[in-house]
């Protein structure tokens, strides 16, 4: 899905469901606000509302999670804001800027 401004219906990021398990009925629903000046706006998270009542009510799943770097505040703070419970950490996972 794509996310845009109302008042100027530009295109300032997206939202999708990939990874689905129709078996235990589990996705994730990855999102991104591309240009800065848009984000800890609300975009992300009235975005992310919408696509996890499209995940839950309309495509019957029973679980929605998200990777989320330790470092990245903003992001954690979004998903708690939608619900999100922290379930575990994955230690050194990700290889960034020359460093796990």
């Amino acid at each position: 899905m794509g996310i845009y401004v109302k008042e100027t219906d530009e295109l300032i990021g997206f939202g999708s469901i990939i990874y689905i398990d129709w078996i235990n009925k589990s996705d994730h629903c990855p999102s991104m606000i591309g240009d800065r000046k848009y984000w800890s706006k609300g975009y992300g998270s009235e975005a992310r509302l919408l696509l996890l009542d499209f995940a839950f009510s309309e495509r019957g799943f029973n679980r929605i999670w998200a990777l989320i770097l330790e470092n990245n505040i903003a992001s954690r703070r979004m998903f708690e804001k939608c619900g999100y419970k922290t379930e575990g950490v994955l230690r050194q996972s990700i290889y960034k800027n020359g460093k796990f």
